[in-house]
């Protein structure tokens, strides 16, 4: 979240691939994946987290979550005048475009993103007595993804539409 905050201050738009880095960090999406590995009673030996392709996969999966939450915010950030971090206010900005034109960008962005990640988990490699536990820990990350995307979108949370809104608990009574 430091990386963003001087483009906040500034009101300055990062470049595409900047935001993309800095996304792929600020949604905190890769301590959300961390409880995956206790929660399917497997936790990935470290040589193999290391792996270029998991690492990969661990990435892509970031993106398309951020990009995701920006789909699903974009209505209110658009009421923010500070907000310079969403991916299609990006797009409109750098690349001088509509919204409409920005939003079809960042769905090929994202799709493009959700192919990769299909493609390599269709294709993993040879990871010897672990291949089945790993097929099911991607298996379990895309998941993740698609859980989230309808969290977003199906969830009855004002969060993402209304500008300064915050969730409400969802048990017990409010403490303010």
């Amino acid at each position: 979240m430091m990386e963003e905050t001087p483009y906040k201050l500034k009101k300055e738009f990062p470049s595409l691939n900047n935001l993309l880095l800095v996304r792929e960090y600020s949604i905190a999406m890769y301590p959300y994946g961390d409880p995956l590995e206790p929660s399917i009673n497997f936790i990935v030996p470290d040589h193999i987290s290391a792996h270029p392709f998991i690492r990969r996969l661990k990435m892509l999966m970031c993106r398309i979550i951020a990009i995701q939450n920006d789909f699903a915010s974009i209505e209110k950030e658009l009421a923010i005048d500070t907000e310079v971090l969403n991916i299609i206010l990006v797009i409109r900005h750098q690349y001088k475009v509509s919204i409409e034109e920005a939003c079809k960008e960042a769905m090929r962005i994202h799709d493009e993103y959700v192919n990769e990640f299909v493609e390599l988990q269709q294709h993993l490699p040879d990871f010897g007595v672990h291949q089945k536990d790993m097929e099911r820990f991607v298996h379990y990350m895309a998941l993740m993804i698609s859980g989230l995307e309808a969290w977003y979108h199906k969830g009855r949370s004002t969060r993402y539409k209304t500008p300064g809104a915050y969730p409400a608990p969802e048990y017990g009574r409010r403490v303010l």
